[in-house]
C-alpha cells in the first residue's frame, strides 16, 4: 500500500511542476488502481488541473473509464493522435506524397541496375528530402536521425 501512495505522490509532484509522467508495471501491478486514486486526488485538490489518459488498448480505455465512471477523457494513443489531426485529413492527404514525392531521375540514380542501393547514393538522397521536409515545418525543431551503414 505504501507503494501506491509513494506512486501518487510523486505523480501530484510531477503534476503542480506542470510536467508529463507514465504510470508502467505489469499486468495486475495496480497500475489503473492508482491512476483511479490519482484522479480522484486531482478532482478534489487540483481543480484547475486538466487531465487526459492515454493508454495501448480498448480494453484499457474501457477499464479505466469504468472505474472512474467516465469523469475524465481516455484514449488509445491512436485515438488520441487521430483526434488531434482529424480536422486536417484533406490537407495531410494532399501534403505527404509532396513530402515524399522522389523524382523519377533520382529513383535511376538509386537504382542505377544493381541489386542493392548504394548507401551514399541513398544517404544523398535522404538528406536532400529531411531539408524538404524541415522547411515545410517552418523551421521548427525536427529531429534528423542519422542511420548508418550496415552490412
Amino acid at each position: 500500500m505504501d507503494r501506491k501512495i509513494d506512486v501518487i505522490e510523486k505523480a501530484i509532484v510531477c503534476i503542480n511542476s506542470n510536467k508529463n509522467f507514465l504510470i508502467q508495471g505489469g499486468a495486475g501491478s495496480g497500475k489503473t488502481e492508482s491512476l483511479k486514486n490519482l484522479l480522484n486526488r486531482i478532482s478534489t485538490e487540483l481543480k484547475d488541473k486538466k487531465v487526459i489518459c492515454i493508454t495501448h488498448t480498448n480494453t484499457a480505455v474501457d477499464e479505466i473509464k469504468s472505474r472512474t465512471k467516465n469523469q475524465y477523457p481516455v484514449y488509445t494513443i491512436h485515438t488520441f493522435l487521430y483526434s488531434l489531426i482529424h480536422n486536417y485529413k484533406k490537407n495531410i492527404k494532399h501534403i505527404l506524397p509532396e513530402i515524399f514525392k522522389v523524382d523519377t531521375l533520382e529513383i535511376n540514380r538509386i537504382n542505377k541496375g544493381k541489386d542493392k542501393i548504394d548507401f551514399e547514393v541513398y544517404k544523398d538522397t535522404y538528406d536532400k528530402y529531411w531539408k524538404k521536409q524541415y522547411k515545410i515545418n517552418a523551421g521548427a525543431q525536427t529531429v534528423k536521425i542519422v542511420r548508418k551503414k550496415t552490412i
